[in-house]
């Protein structure tokens, strides 16, 4: 009996001991997990201290010009060119970005500022917010790690340099004008498409005029005119030679024009409230025109009929053949693909004889 409780006591005891030593292994974890916290905030690098971005200036290389963008009632504008509608998650994802912007490590500098590309930095952007803080950061070289790509920054002026990830520099790697959206109009289809009128600038004139059957079956055919010399005549009884009337008919050029034409928008912004002179001598806007007869519905649900004019500049080319294109009362130069364009140009050019 006795040799029993001895070896209860030992079993109480030797439990104990494993209690208290698991306690005591928590509360060190407990501790060690709290200094390792306390050790991971210490090494954040806080980049400025701005809440919310309201402002920001961007320049982008060395020769390039401040664009100042502005948020007014939840709307960002860049403030030299407020009639440009601006992307807005585009702009608002720069915002996000420098907000609470944090470096990942500080560098230990060993060479010239050339070698991390801060003598001649790519970008060049300051931040406020509404309280009053701010942020001026220049962007240099990237460079790979295991993690991603990083970037060099720092402040204009000063001496230490740090690293931050891409998603800041990734976010400012765009234009003005590719912040922009371009400007629109109508979705076009044969259906809305009353009339069409092409002009060259130089005097000649091409009107093509829709004109619409229902059949027995319900559906609606479409036939098109030209109007000539002799008032409005069928497209493919308009022939380009008389002489040889079934060689080529205008119904060819109707037929290319609304097979490109149709379903068409402007690619992308590329200018904004340029002169009369400049619209002219680097952008060639001095003679295509044309004209749309559509008629479609509003926002109401309304049936209307509406004119859309769009006058066509030089070509260009990027990583496509571009033609400039713009509304003439809007300070906005956008862009088509060329292959939408062509057909006008060449009806203009083969169909003149034949309306004169």
């Amino acid at each position: 009996m006795k040799k029993a409780k001895r070896t209860l006591t030992v079993l109480v005891a030797v439990l104990c001991l494993v209690v208290a030593a698991l306690v005591a292994m928590s509360l060190i974890n407990a501790r060690n997990n709290r200094r390792a916290e306390e050790e991971k905030e210490a090494a954040i690098i806080n980049l400025g201290n701005i809440g919310e971005a309201d402002r920001l200036v961007l320049n982008c290389g060395k020769n390039g010009e401040d664009i100042t963008f502005v948020l007014e009632d939840e709307t960002w504008y860049a403030e030299s060119m407020r009639g440009l509608t601006l992307d807005q998650n585009t702009v608002g994802h720069i915002a996000e970005e420098v907000s609470g912007l944090k470096a990942e490590r500080k560098v230990e500098i060993k060479e010239d500022v050339s070698y991390y590309g801060l003598d001649e930095p790519r970008f060049h952007l300051t931040a406020s917010d509404p309280e009053g803080h701010s942020i001026s950061l220049l962007t240099g070289k990237s460079f790979d790690t295991v993690a991603g790509t990083k970037y060099y920054v720092m402040e204009p002026g000063g001496t230490e340099i740090y690293t931050v990830d891409s998603d800041l520099v990734k976010a400012l790697d765009y234009s003005v004008y590719d912040m922009a959206k371009p400007d629109s109009f109508t979705v076009l289809t044969e259906d809305n498409i009353d009339s069409i009128t092409v002009k060259d600038g130089k005097g000649t004139e091409l009107y093509f005029e829709k004109k619409t059957e229902q059949a027995d079956n319900g559906e609606f055919e479409y036939t098109w005119f030209l109007k000539t010399k002799d008032g409005l005549v069928q497209t493919s009884d308009v022939t380009l030679n008389p002489n040889n009337a079934g060689e080529t008919t205008a119904k060819g050029y109707i037929d290319a024009i609304l097979k490109n034409f149709t379903r068409c928008f402007f690619y992308k912004t590329c200018d904004f409230d340029r002169t009369d002179a400049d619209l002219k001598s680097e952008f060639g806007f001095d003679g295509l025109t044309v004209e749309i007869a559509d008629t479609a519905e509003n926002d109401d649900g309304e049936t209307v009929s509406e004119k859309i004019t769009i006058v066509f500049g030089s070509d260009f080319t990027e990583e496509d053949d571009f033609t400039y294109a713009k509304f003439p009362d809007s300070g906005q130069v956008n862009c088509m693909t060329t292959r939408r364009v062509a057909p006008f140009r060449e009806a203009l050019a083969d169909l003149a004889e034949v309306v004169r």
